[in-house]
């Protein structure tokens, strides 16, 4: 048997990867992204909204894009189960990527992410105050073809439940900073405070008649007067810190009000280090 030249070995080659490729894709064919195939799913006992499709952002944007099923099947059942139960509330967190560039009026992508969704929602008949924004930023989100989908977080409360805990139109503990023992001093750069002021940003709104106080609060270790002008110059700190923010575009000064406690109303024990520095804080609440 004469052997093969090497042109005959080249062809025959080819011919064996050109037929597997035909193979696999007739019968074998390439599965769909993870994100096309992806699954929407919100229940609260017997409600349970789903869908095979999805909804997305492009890269760096926040205008949502979403498919006919998960419009008819997510956001129209979402939508219609607020608007029955007026006692839920919907909290809808964003997500963002650290390479991202936000381009929004919101404080991040994440905020305006969660705005658009929440858009949706209302136009599906659900109230903007059931439903509350906030934005999370992660360093590798998963964009697909610089489309980052089914990129916003729900989680269904209970009003009644939220008032047992002690909260105000959703604000909890978090909503808290936390200032070391008389000290009146406070970083305009702080994140957590930042996180607060963004939260607040997104809330307006919505909501652009609401009023933010902020509340200051000290340990009882000295004489109560001086806790007081303590008191006063924390809550001052902070609301100035608030109304610079944008450069005072988003807060007006009467929206933004004072109320300087002292050492009443302590939420742990002045008798420990833990406990004074739990209550040297300032809460910021909104109504």
């Amino acid at each position: 048997m004469r052997p093969m030249t090497p042109a005959l070995v080249l062809m025959s080659i080819l011919w064996i990867l050109g037929g597997s490729y035909f193979l696999s894709n007739q019968f074998c064919p390439a599965a769909a992204a993870g994100p096309a195939t992806s699954t929407l799913s919100l229940i609260d006992g017997d409600f349970k909204a789903t869908s095979t499709g999805n909804f997305g952002f492009q890269k760096s944007a926040a205008a949502i894009s979403m498919t006919d099923d998960a419009k008819e099947q997510f956001f129209k059942k979402t939508g219609t189960y607020l608007k029955a139960n007026p006692e839920k509330m919907l909290a809808l967190t964003g997500i963002y990527g650290s390479g991202e560039v936000n381009k929004t009026e919101f404080g991040n992508l994440g905020i305006a992410r969660a705005e658009a969704v929440k858009a949706v929602l209302v136009e599906n008949g659900a109230t903007a105050d059931q439903i509350t924004t906030a934005g999370i930023e992660k360093p590798t989100p998963g964009f697909i073809d610089k489309k980052l989908y089914n990129a916003v977080d729900f989680e269904l409360s209970s009003s009644t439940a939220a008032s047992t805990t002690g909260t105000t139109l959703n604000f909890d503990e978090s909503k808290t900073v936390y200032f070391e023992q008389d000290q009146t001093e406070f970083s305009a750069d702080d994140a957590k405070l930042l996180e607060i002021i963004q939260y607040l940003e997104s809330y307006l709104i919505t909501n652009p008649d609401a009023i933010v106080t902020v509340n200051g609060y000290t340990d009882n270790q000295g004489s109560s007067e001086e806790k007081m002008k303590i008191a006063e110059k924390r809550v001052e700190r902070i609301r100035r810190i608030i109304r610079s923010y944008k450069k005072g575009k988003v807060f007006s000064s009467s929206q933004v009000v004072r109320n300087p406690v002292g050492a009443q109303d302590p939420q742990a024990d002045n008798e420990t280090a833990e406990g004074i520095a739990l209550n040297n804080r300032v809460t910021i609440t909104i109504e």
